[in-house]
C-alpha cells in the first residue's frame, strides 16, 4: 500500500466512524489557511520546475477533513523578491503539511519533536561509538613508562606488598592472642546495634570508622548536647531571666522598640498563636511578607517561658535558609530586645557565630547548621522548640529537616515544632504533619495594582517591530481557551491595534524595546524618587537592557537624571551598595534577577516591571548534567515580586505577560529536592544512620526520583564513599563531615597525601563558594584579559583560580596594599576573597582534627612540599574530581565553540567561552572538570588539561586492557581508551594502583598525623608511613614523567 493510499484509507475509517458535523469557527479559520497557502504555493511566470515535491493539505473543517495532495515544480531563474515569495511560501507550505500529515495520524507536535531530538542523540551517540570503535588505536592518548621507571615500579611495589603481608599476619596473631586471653578490643561507646536497625556486621563497620569521625566532628563548633547546668540551679535561672525581663520594662530603648512591635500584625496575633503552640506539638504559622513572624514569635515564645517562671528550661532554634537571613533576623530581634548578640539571642552560620547563653535563648541557624548538630545530639536534647523558616520554599536541606523532626517528634513528645510559610501553599504543609493546626498572620503592605501585558499595550499603544516577537507561537494557533481569551479583551474595550498586535505577540520572548517604552512612559506620569524595579532572568538580559538604557537615557555620565543599577553576582559589591540609597534628583532604576524578590529589600521601589522569566537551576537526571535556562516563573515567584512595589507606598507591577499566561503558570517552584544531585543529602542520611537512602527519601513531602537516587548512589560508589551494600565506608565518613561536595572533599583529602594543600584549597573553596572575578558592563574584555592573565600558559582554570588567590594573598595580606584598590585593578571581588580564605581555614582546620595535617595553617611547609609542582597539582585534581573526564580537540575554526567529548556521547558539549582553554588554542588532550551546566548549549566551566595521562590510568576505578590491531588500549570507564606503549606498561600501571589504594584505604582509616600516645602505637605509624612515603615518592615520580608524550 503508498503512503498516499494509507493515509486516505486512514481518514475515510475516521469519518466513517464519527459522523459529528462541526461547525467550529476555529476550524473554518485553518481550512482557509490551508487553501489561501494552497493557492499563493504556484509556479510564477509559468517557468518551466527544477525538482518537485508533493504535500498533503486539508480542506473541510472539523472531522471532515478532505485530504488533498498539491504536486508542485520547483521553478528557475526565479530572483528578487519573486524568490523570495516563492521559497517563503514553500516554506509555510511544507510546514503546515507536515503539521496535517501528524493530524492523519493523531500525533502531537510536541511528543513528535520531543521524539525526534532524542532520536537525534541516540543515532549521534551510536555514531560517536562506532567512531571510537572504528579510530586507529595510533591515534589514542598514550600512556608510556620507561623501562627504568617500571623495574622500580616492580620493586617498590613488591617490597611494600610483603611489608603489608608481614603486618597483617602480626595482627592476625595479636587477634588470636586475645582471644586466647578472653580480651575485646576497646571500644568507646557500647551501642545495641538491634536498637540503631543495624546488623552485626554492618555494627562492626560502624565501630571501625567511629574513631575517625569522631576526630573529625571536633572541628565543628560544640554540638548542643545535655548541659553542664544543675538542675537545682535551673530555677534560679528562671528567676533571674524574669528579673531582666522585668527590668527592661523602664528600659526606654526597649519600650520604643516594643511600640512599634505592637504595630505588627504578628502582634495582634500573639496569644493566639502561644496558645496554639501549647496545645499542639506541631503549628503551622502563615503570614505574608511584614507581618513580623519571623522576628516576633521566638520573642513571644520566649518572653512567656521566662514570665512562667520556665525561662531556664526554653532553648529556641530556628532555622534560615540564607546566611545572611541569619545574621541579619538575629541582629533585629537582639536590637529589639535592647541587647547585645550573645545574650538572649545569638547566631551560627558557617564560619561564624555568636553564640547566646546557654538557656533562655533564641539561636538563629543556617538549616545546615543544624543537620550539622544532629550528628552528635540526633533527639536534639535540652531544645524546646525548632522553628524552620521560609519553608515554603523547599530548598533540599529545609525538606530533609522536616522527614527527620517528623519522626523525632515521636520520640521527643515536649519538643514543640513551628513551620513558617508563605500563605501559598501552607496547608500542604499541615497535611504533612497529619493535620496539625495553622496560624495565619495578616500581610503589612500596601496595595498594589497588577498590569498585564494587554494593559501596558492599551497603556503605551507599544507595536513591536521585531518579527521574532510578532510571530504568534503555534500553540496557540488552534487553542479555543486563547481565543476566547480575545473575545473577553473586546468587551474591555481595547482598540483594534491593541488587540492585533496582542494577537500576534510571543509573549515568551522578552522585548527590551517595550521596557524601554514602559519605563519611559513611567518616567514621565511619576514622581522623580519613585524608582523602578525591573526582574530578569539572567545577566545577558541585564547586560542588554543596561545598554540600551545608557543609549536612551545617558546614564552613568556625569549630570544624568537617571541613576541605572545592574544587580548581579557578577558586578562589583561596591556598585551593589547603591541599591540601598535614595540619589537626590535622578530617577533610580534597578535591573535584578529573582535576588530582588526576598533576599533584598528596596525600600524606595514603587514601581515593578516583571518580564515573567527566570533562570532556575535543574538537574537533568538522564543527561547527569545540570540546567540553567531561563523558564516562566511561579505564581508565588510572580507575586513575590509584585509584593516589592508595596513596601513603603501603593505601587504598580507590570507584568509583561498576559493574564491568560498568568493563569497557566505553575503554582510554585519544584522543589530543590527534585532538581538537584542527591549525593550530599545521601553522605548527611548515613551519617545520621538513617537507613537505606530509598525508602527514607520517600517519607519526603515530594520525593526525588528514583532515577536521581541510584545515579546518586552509583556516584558515591565510585569514588569510594560507600560500599555495595550502601555502609559509609571510611572515606565515606570522612566525606559526610565535610562542609562541601563528595569529590571536593576527596580532592582536599588526596591534597595532604601528596603534599600540595595550599593551592588544592584554594580551588576547592573557589569551586565550592564562587570564583573571585567580577565583569562590570561595559568593561567585559578589560575583565577578561585581567582574568586571563592569571593563567597565562597553564591551561588550567582551577590553576587560574590559584594564581588569583596567592597573588591577591601576596599583595593584599603580606604586602599590605589597598584591598579595594587592588580588587578593582583585578577585577575581582574584596568580599567574595575574604570568604575564600575564611573557608581555607575552615578546611585546614578541620583535616587537621581530623588527623591528615600536623597544624591548622594552609601555607604550612610540610603540608605544601609540592604545591609548587603543576604536574602533581593536576594529577590530585584528576584524582578528586574522577569521573568528570573529557577529551578537547581544537576546532578548525578558531571562532568556533570548543568542543568536549564526555562519556555522555549523546550530547554536543563545548568549553564555556569564560574558561582560560576556550583561548588557548594549543591545548589538547584529556581534561578533568566539576561542573558541566545546561543554559543555551551544555558548557563545562571549569577545566585543567592534563599534562600527564598516569592519573586518568591510576585514579580509574573502571578500567579495562585488551588487543586493537596489535596495539595495547586500556579502557577508562567503558570510553575513554589510552594506547600503551612499551611492554607491560598497563600491568606496572595496575599493580602502582592498587598498593595506592591501600595506601589511601589506611590513611582514610587511620589518619597520618593522628595524635598517638603510646611508644608502641608511634613506632607502628612511623614505619607504616615509612612504607607508604616509598609508594607516593615513586608515583609522584611518575606524575613528573611526561607519560603522554
Amino acid at each position: 500500500m503508498t503512503h498516499r493510499k494509507k493515509l486516505e484509507d486512514d481518514w475515510e475509517t475516521e469519518t466513517s466512524s464519527d459522523s459529528d458535523d462541526s461547525d467550529d469557527s476555529d476550524d473554518d479559520n485553518e481550512m482557509a489557511r490551508n487553501m489561501e497557502i494552497a493557492d499563493d504555493f504556484s509556479v510564477p511566470n509559468g517557468r518551466q520546475g527544477m525538482g518537485h515535491g508533493r504535500f498533503l493539505v486539508h480542506t473541510g473543517s472539523g472531522r471532515q477533513l478532505n485530504p488533498q495532495y498539491v504536486q508542485v515544480q520547483h521553478p528557475q531563474g526565479l530572483k528578487g523578491k519573486a524568490a523570495a515569495d516563492y521559497w517563503r511560501n514553500y516554506g509555510r507550505m511544507k510546514k503546515m503539511a507536515a503539521k496535517n500529515e501528524k493530524a492523519m495520524h493523531g500525533t502531537s507536535p510536541k511528543k513528535d519533536k520531543k521524539a525526534k531530538m532524542e532520536d537525534k542523540k541516540e543515532r549521534r551517540r551510536l555514531k560517536m561509538e562506532k567512531k571510537l570503535q572504528n579510530k586507529d588505536p595510533t591515534s589514542f592518548p598514550a600512556l608510556l613508562l620507561p623501562d627504568k621507571i617500571r623495574q622500580k615500579i616492580d620493586e617498590t611495589v613488591d617490597t611494600f606488598n610483603k611489608y603489608r603481608r608481614e603486618q597483617q599476619s602480626l595482627k592476625k596473631k595479636k587477634e588470636q592472642q586475645a582471644v586466647v586471653e578472653d580480651l575485646s578490643p576497646p571500644v568507646d561507646e557500647e551501642v545495641d546495634p538491634e536498637a540503631m536497625g543495624a546488623s552485626e556486621d554492618q555494627y562492626e563497620r560502624m565501630r571501625e570508622i567511629a574513631p575517625v569521625a569522631q576526630q573529625i566532628r571536633m572541628a565543628f563548633p560544640k554540638v548542643p548536647t545535655k548541659s553542664d547546668i544543675d538542675e537545682s540551679r535551673i530555677e534560679g535561672l528562671s528567676m533571674t531571666y524574669l528579673d531582666e525581663l522585668s527590668q527592661k520594662q523602664s528600659n526606654l530603648a526597649y519600650q520604643e522598640m516594643l511600640k512599634f512591635r505592637r504595630k505588627l500584625p504578628a502582634f495582634q496575633v500573639r496569644q493566639k498563636l502561644l496558645d496554639t503552640i501549647e496545645n499542639n506539638q506541631v503549628v503551622v504559622v502563615s503570614g505574608e511578607t511584614g507581618c513580623g513572624k519571623t522576628t516576633q514569635l521566638p520573642q513571644f515564645i520566649l518572653d512567656d517561658w521566662i514570665e512562667r517562671g520556665d525561662g531556664g528550661r526554653c532553648r529556641i532554634i530556628c532555622t534560615q535558609p540564607r546566611r545572611i537571613s541569619a545574621i541579619s533576623v538575629s541582629e533585629r530581634i537582639a536590637k529589639e530586645r535592647a541587647e547585645k548578640l550573645g545574650k538572649s539571642v545569638g547566631y551560627q552560620i558557617r564560619l561564624e557565630k555568636v553564640m547566646p547563653r546557654e538557656t533562655g535563648s533564641i539561636t538563629m541557624c543556617t538549616t545546615g547548621i543544624l543537620l550539622q548538630w544532629l550528628t552528635g545530639n540526633q533527639d536534639l536534647n535540652k531544645i524546646s522548640h525548632v522553628i524552620v523558616d521560609e519553608i515554603h520554599e523547599q530548598d533540599i536541606l529545609s525538606d530533609f529537616l522536616l522527614i527527620i523532626l517528623k519522626d523525632l517528634r515521636i520520640r521527643r513528645k515536649d519538643l514543640k515544632i513551628v513551620l513558617m510559610s508563605a500563605t501559598m501553599n501552607a496547608e500542604k504543609f499541615c497535611a504533612y504533619f497529619d493535620d496539625c493546626p495553622m496560624v495565619h498572620i495578616a500581610g503589612f503592605t500596601f496595595p498594589v495594582q497588577q498590569l498585564f501585558l494587554e494593559d501596558i499595550l492599551a497603556l503605551t499603544n507599544y507595536v513591536p517591530q521585531d518579527n521574532k516577537i510578532m510571530k504568534r507561537p503555534p500553540k496557540r494557533q488552534n487553542d479555543p481557551e486563547w481565543n476566547n481569551f480575545m473575545l473577553s479583551l473586546r468587551k474591555k474595550n481595547l482598540t483594534r491595534k491593541v488587540l492585533e498586535t496582542l494577537h500576534d505577540f510571543d509573549e515568551s520572548i522578552v522585548d527590551f524595546n517595550l521596557i524601554l517604552t514602559l519605563i519611559r512612559h513611567i518616567v514621565k506620569t511619576t514622581p522623580e524618587d519613585e524608582a523602578i524595579l525591573v526582574f530578569l532572568s539572567g545577566w545577558e538580559d541585564i547586560k542588554k537592557l543596561n545598554t540600551l538604557l545608557e543609549g536612551a537615557f545617558g546614564s552613568g555620565q556625569r549630570g544624568s537624571r537617571f541613576l541605572v543599577i545592574p544587580l548581579h553576582s557578577m558586578m562589583p559589591t561596591i556598585n551593589q551598595r547603591q541599591v540601598f540609597e535614595r540619589p537626590e534628583n535622578q530617577r533610580k532604576i534597578v535591573i535584578a534577577t529573582s535576588i530582588a524578590e526576598t533576599s533584598i529589600t528596596i525600600d524606595d521601589v514603587v514601581h515593578v516591571i516583571d518580564t515573567g522569566k527566570i533562570k532556575m537551576k535543574d538537574f537533568d537526571v538522564a543527561r547527569n548534567i545540570s540546567t540553567l535556562t531561563a523558564q516562566w516563573v511561579s505564581v508565588s515567584n510572580a507575586k513575590q515580586r509584585k509584593g516589592r512595589a508595596g513596601r513603603v507606598k501603593s505601587g504598580v507591577c507590570y507584568h509583561l505577560f498576559t493574564s491568560y499566561q498568568y493563569n497557566l503558570l505553575e503554582p510554585f517552584p519544584l522543589p530543590e529536592m527534585k532538581r538537584t544531585r542527591l549525593d550530599e543529602l545521601i553522605l548527611q542520611l548515613k551519617l545520621l544512620r538513617l537507613g537505606l537512602v530509598q525508602p527514607f527519601v520517600e517519607k519526603a513531602m515530594e520525593p526525588p526520583s528514583h532515577e536521581a537516587v541510584v545515579q546518586a548512589l552509583d556516584l558515591l560508589k565510585l569514588i569510594g564513599a560507600l560500599d555495595e551494600e550502601e555502609n559509609l565506608t571510611p572515606l565515606g565518613s570522612l566525606l559526610a563531615n565535610m562542609p562541601v561536595p563528595p569529590q571536593l572533599g576527596k580532592l582536599m583529602f588526596l591534597a595532604c597525601i601528596f603534599q600540595c594543600l595550599n593551592p588544592i584549597l584554594n580551588v576547592t573553596a573557589v569551586l565550592g563558594y564562587r570564583e573571585p572575578f567580577c565583569t562590570p558592563l561595559g568593561k567585559e574584555e578589560e575583565a577578561r584579559r585581567a582574568r586571563n592573565s592569571f593563567g597565562a600558559g597553564l591551561s588550567s582554570d582551577h590553576l587560574t583560580y590559584h594564581e588569583a588567590m596567592k597573588d591577591y594573598v601576596d599583595c593584599v595580606i603580606k604586602d599590605g596594599h589597598n584591598a579595594m584598590k587592588y580588587c578593582w585593578d583585578s577585577y575581582m571581588f574584596n568580599t567574595t576573597c575574604v570568604q575564600l580564605l575564611k573557608m581555607k581555614k575552615q578546611f585546614a582546620y578541620i583535616l587537621q582534627s581530623a588527623g591528615f595535617i600536623k597544624n591548622a595553617d594552609p601555607m604550612d611547609g610540610y603540608a605544601n612540599h609540592n604545591s609548587g609542582d603543576d604536574d602533581i597539582i593536576r594529577a590530585v585534581l584528576a584524582g578528586g574530581l574522577y569521573p568528570n573526564l573529557g577529551t578537547v580537540k581544537r576546532p578548525k575554526n578558531k571562532h568556533m565553540s570548543v568542543p568536549v567529548l564526555t562519556q555522555n556521547f549523546a550530547d554536543k558539549i563545548c568549553v564555556h567561552p569564560k574558561s582560560i582553554l576556550s583561548r588557548q588554542n594549543e591545548a589538547e588532550g584529556i581534561v578533568v572538570f566539576f561542573t558541566q551546566v545546561k543554559t543555551s548549549k551544555i558548557y563545562i566551566h571549569d577545566l585543567t588539561l592534563l599534562k600527564s595521562n598516569l592519573p586518568v590510568a591510576l585514579f580509574a576505578k573502571r578500567s579495562t586492557v585488551g588487543k586493537k590491531k596489535s596495539t595495547v588500549v586500556a579502557t577508562i570507564d567503558d570510553w575513554l581508551q589510552l594506547k600503551c606503549i612499551g611492554p607491560g606498561t598497563y600491568q606496572s600501571v595496575e599493580k602502582l594502583r592498587n598498593a595506592l589504594d591501600e595506601i589511601c584505604l589506611d590513611f582514610y582509616q587511620s589518619p597520618p598525623c593522628q595524635k598517638l600516645h603510646i611508644a608502641e602505637a608511634i613506632d607502628s605509624n612511623q614505619e607504616r608511613l615509612a612504607a607508604a612515603n616509598s609508594i607516593i615518592k615513586l608515583v609522584i615520580e611518575c606524575f613528573r614523567f611526561k607519560t603522554s608524550a
